[in-house]
């Protein structure tokens, strides 16, 4: 019984070991890919902009509260979900920050 659940630990580890270890990156490659994969914009800034280009578009902030920010690196946009307080159909909307050139877009829920 002994050699049976010695046996069945050292495959546990064996299988659990990965083949070969991780290169280590070196400094130089880290800041390089941040710096080719970072938005240039906080994430306090794009809630502030988002906030302020909300109101200029006439939404009532005091019904609405934030449920997501996202930022996709591929199309380098910023996405701000507000959804409204009171739970309807179209109770929602999103505004978009290229995070490039600063255009914003209001997108309405439906």
């Amino acid at each position: 019984m002994k050699k049976l659940i010695f046996i069945t630990l050292a495959l546990l580890f064996i299988l659990n070991t990965p083949l070969s270890w991780p290169a280590k990156p070196d400094n130089k490659d880290k800041e390089a890919a941040q710096i080719l994969f970072s938005p240039s914009m906080l994430i306090e800034e794009v809630i502030r902009t988002t906030k302020e280009y909300a109101r200029l578009k006439g939404k009532n902030l005091e019904e609405f509260f934030i449920e997501n920010v996202s930022y996709e690196r591929t199309n380098d946009i910023w996405d701000v979900f507000f959804q409204g307080k009171v739970v309807a159909p179209g109770n929602h909307f999103s505004i978009t920050i290229n995070d490039s050139d600063k255009e914003l877009k209001l997108l309405a829920g439906e």
